[in-house]
């Protein structure tokens, strides 16, 4: 029977927003501590037709159904009728289900007689670039008159049967097949069937929507590594060194934290440092200057941290901090997105040159500049994701791009990367195509997609990922890595990407 829908992603929307901008942890209550650039508690590293349809009672309908290995098919996910008859419309969601067409109950949309036409709508989780509709149907399909589909969110749709102009052939089966070929060029999530008003209208079992993953591309893992407890932050150095803060702890014992733990892996996967980390402290985020250092945010202190790549303390600065870091490739400035305002620091002395106020009506996550110090944030990243440019002086909003692909599911997205060419990698822990991350260019215009979201496999499998949380770029564009997981089931990956001409 059909199953009614379901967001999968709800247990993770809700395990990020618990966690949102802070690292997903509790805050101890620390001993005062002042801020001391020569002690530092961070020790050195240890290393169609209706009108006439031919009837075709042993031949394959006129389109086959279609069997490319890169093409995706999908089943409605939830399904309305207009006017509202009395039939279930959610009989015709998922798959087909009629395998025996006497039975007297059919679990089938089947309006009943009707004097005026009845529309049925479909929607679909995942938007595809179409090629083909199939309707698994009983009865006439000569009262099928038109069939369009749509994009939900730009409203574009286009109508690919009309029984007044187009001939097509169904098969003699029952449930019997009417395929449709599509020819279109954007993605779309909605498929509208309009029936005639008719004293034996037809009844529709399913309907599937077949077509590719817009920019959808399948990258090389170049390594995957466990890790010792969730991931919390991941940064990559001028010298390719792949920084991760980890949280032994995860999602439990907030009451008694164990030590957070920050790693350094080359670029061939192996863990080169283990950095000493001083009791209790609650790192949310790191990231590296231009000058080879490293910034650590340590919420339990309130502080940043400037460490050397040898790990020696080389200044602090801040009060009350916690969140996100970037740093300015202009000038080395600090920038901390503190819950709805980003303070500056210098990264030499320490000392805070301003605070960017933000709009409290929106929520915040990711700080990345771009190599022309381009500012970039992720806003409303759990319901209306916009990625915005912000101006680096004022705060400013100078430009929002709009992420979502559909009405259907909100996208997530929990961190953003910008390499040298200033393409821009935003993250995804659930979004409607299911894919982690979406490359754009420079302007935000979608240059590709990779990395599947899977969220039925235990530990999924190399090269997918299901609750993805931080990402980076090697300074020459080469490798990505993504930090996924919580717990004993945390990852690092690092997919090889071919160098751009």
């Amino acid at each position: 029977m059909k199953k009614p829908f379901a967001l999968l992603f709800v247990l993770l929307v809700a395990s990020l927003a618990c966690n949102a901008a802070l690292g997903g942890k509790s805050i101890p209550e620390p001993s005062p501590v002042g801020v001391n650039p020569t002690s530092t508690p961070f020790d050195s590293p240890s290393p169609t037709s209706a009108n006439k349809v031919e009837e075709s009672p042993t031949e394959a309908p006129a389109a086959e159904p279609a069997t490319d290995a890169t093409l995706e098919h999908h089943w409605a996910a939830r399904s309305f009728s207009d006017p509202e008859t009395g039939a279930d419309p959610d009989m015709a969601d998922g798959e087909p289900d009629v395998t025996n067409c006497a039975d007297p109950f059919l679990p089938t949309w089947a309006p009943p007689a009707s004097p005026e036409p009845v529309i049925l709508t479909l929607n679909y989780t995942t938007p595809l670039v179409p090629s083909q509709v199939n309707i698994f149907h009983l009865g006439n399909p000569a009262e099928i008159l038109r069939v369009e589909v749509l994009n939900s969110l730009s409203g574009l749709g286009k109508l690919i049967f009309d029984s007044e102009k187009d001939k097509v052939s169904v098969s003699g089966k029952c449930p019997a097949t009417l395929s449709l070929p599509v020819k279109a060029d954007f993605e779309v999530d909605t498929i509208i069937i309009t029936v005639a008003a008719s004293e034996n209208p037809p009844q529709i079992d399913a309907v599937e929507l077949v077509g590719k993953l817009r920019g959808f591309i399948v990258l090389p893992v170049f390594w995957r590594v466990p890790l010792s407890g969730t991931p919390v932050g991941l940064a990559v150095g001028q010298d390719s060194l792949v920084y991760v803060i980890t949280d032994p702890d995860g999602y439990a014992n907030y009451a008694n934290p164990a030590r957070d733990e920050l790693f350094a892996y080359d670029v061939e996967g192996n863990q080169l440092k283990k950095f000493s980390i001083p009791n209790g402290a609650n790192l949310t985020d790191v990231a590296t200057d231009p000058f080879g250092n490293l910034v650590v945010v340590d919420q339990t202190y309130g502080w940043f941290i400037v460490l050397s790549s040898e790990g020696q303390q080389l200044t602090a600065g801040g009060e009350g901090l916690a969140g996100q870091v970037a740093v300015s490739p202009q000038d080395g400035n600090v920038y901390l997105l503190n819950g709805y305002s980003i303070r500056v620091y210098t990264s030499d002395t320490g000392k805070i040159l301003r605070e960017m106020p933000l709009d409290d009506l929106h929520s915040y996550r990711g700080l990345a500049f771009d190599p022309q110090g381009r500012l970039f944030m992720l806003r409303d990243y759990d319901w209306d994701l916009h990625l915005i440019q912000l101006d680096p002086l004022t705060g400013e909003e100078l430009d929002a791009i709009p992420l979502r692909t559909s009405e259907v599911i909100d996208n997530v997205a929990s961190d953003l990367a910008i390499d040298a060419n200033g393409n821009i990698y935003v993250l995804f822990i659930a979004n409607t195509g299911a894919i982690a991350v979406h490359k754009l260019d420079p302007q935000g215009n979608l240059l590709s997609r990779f990395g599947k979201l899977d969220y039925d496999s235990d530990i999924p499998p190399e090269g997918a990922f299901f609750e993805p949380r931080a990402i980076a770029v090697s300074p020459d564009g080469r490798f990505i890595f993504i930090a996924d997981g919580y717990d004993e089931k945390s990852h690092l990956t690092a997919f090889l990407l071919e160098p751009e001409e």
